[in-house]
């Protein structure tokens, strides 16, 4: 199949144009890998880039507290988590705005002499055309990089919050030993 010119330069900004930017795919890979390092099983309807409600929290409370409640807790209610995945939501941006061309160039000019005669141009630089790989690369590795940085904070947070748990489980066993004693 053949295309002319200008046939071609369409298809290529029709390509260009579309890009996804939906953050629930990246959401539920950051949650499995969660899941696989941190042993955390989310449930699938959480959305971390919104806090717990109120009676999200007071569920949690309602029962003793144990070092997985713990954890929900901390990862419902973190600002820092929400700022992550919105960090994430942003480098995923940042990739699908490497993928796209910048706007092409349309002139219009009057040819001289009178009469109804128009020269039609669109202008698209070549050399964006010979970067886009490159830059599409680029924001590949930072989209990368995020995810992996938003997974690592996760997984510190939990096992963080598993070992504060662990510690005052400890203290208060202490204190019960010395009162006893």
């Amino acid at each position: 199949m053949r295309f002319s010119p200008p046939a071609l330069t369409m298809l290529l900004l029709a390509l260009a144009g579309c890009a996804s930017t939906d953050p629930a795919a990246d959401q539920r890979d950051v949650t499995e890998a969660l899941r696989r390092r941190g042993g955390v099983d989310l449930p699938d309807d959480h959305d971390p880039t919104v806090g717990a409600t109120e009676a999200e929290l007071a569920d949690l409370l309602r029962t003793p507290l144990q070092p997985e409640t713990a954890v929900r807790i901390a990862l419902h209610n973190n600002h820092r988590v929400r700022a992550l995945y919105a960090r994430l939501g942003i480098a995923r941006a940042d990739l699908a705005q490497a993928g796209l061309l910048r706007n092409p160039v349309a002139d219009v000019q009057f040819v001289k002499g009178g009469g109804t005669d128009y020269e039609f141009g669109i202008v698209q630089p070549v050399l964006e055309l010979l970067f886009l790989p490159l830059r599409n690369s680029l924001a590949e590795h930072e989209f990368t990089a995020t995810k992996l940085r938003l997974t690592d904070e996760l997984v510190s947070l939990v096992f963080t919050v598993r070992r504060a748990f662990v510690e005052a489980q400890a203290a208060a066993l202490l204190v019960e030993v010395h009162r006893q004693a």
